[in-house]
């Protein structure tokens, strides 16, 4: 079975994202939120659209969990990201 150029595009570019969301990920390891001092979870998943869904966990506030989130959006790379519990 081959795949479409079109299909083969959308799956680099995702592959490309995937990239971005782990060196985003390794710069999230060293940063803790500044009032509690606690990190994260920030994990990413990935549709048969070749779309990347960002999803952000066990945080301490929501302040700090929006602050990353934004972080991710404003890449314009993933399709969604989710704040658990909001």
């Amino acid at each position: 079975m081959s795949y479409s150029p079109e299909q083969t595009e959308k799956y680099e570019t995702m592959m490309v994202g995937f990239n971005i969301f782990e060196e985003m990920k390794q710069e999230l390891k060293l940063r803790k939120c500044p009032l509690h001092h606690k990190r994260l979870k920030v994990e990413a998943n990935w549709s048969r659209d070749y779309d990347i869904d960002i999803s952000i966990s066990k945080y301490c506030c929501m302040e700090f969990a929006q602050q990353v989130g934004k972080e991710f959006i404003d890449k314009e790379w993933f399709a969604s990201v989710t704040i658990e519990g909001q």
